[in-house]
């Protein structure tokens, strides 16, 4: 995960991704080395998908529903990551 995380994200280091896993709620420890793939729930898949937009901080970012099929928890990081974008000037649609 840590791989798919940094591959487009601005600041490589690990512990960006680090920060940036903490920040949508999955535990770097537990998630960093885990592989992206069909054992992640929908939950998880799109934590770590927003995971790697926070890392690679960009001026615009355009989702398509991104609360569909989301678990309550995880709406709640998903929409403070979304929120904290905001306030950092990144436009969303």
């Amino acid at each position: 995960m840590s791989d798919f995380i940094r591959a487009a994200a601005r600041d490589k280091r690990e512990a960006r991704a680090r920060e940036v896993l903490e920040q949508v709620g999955l535990a770097p420890e537990r998630y960093l080395k885990r592989a992206v793939d069909r054992t992640l729930s929908g939950g998880e898949r799109k934590r770590v998908e927003l995971a790697s937009i926070l890392a690679m901080d960009p001026r615009l970012v355009l989702m398509d529903e991104p609360d569909s099929g989301i678990d309550v928890e995880a709406l709640e990081f998903i929409f403070a990551a979304l929120k904290d974008l905001k306030a950092r000037g990144t436009t969303s649609s």
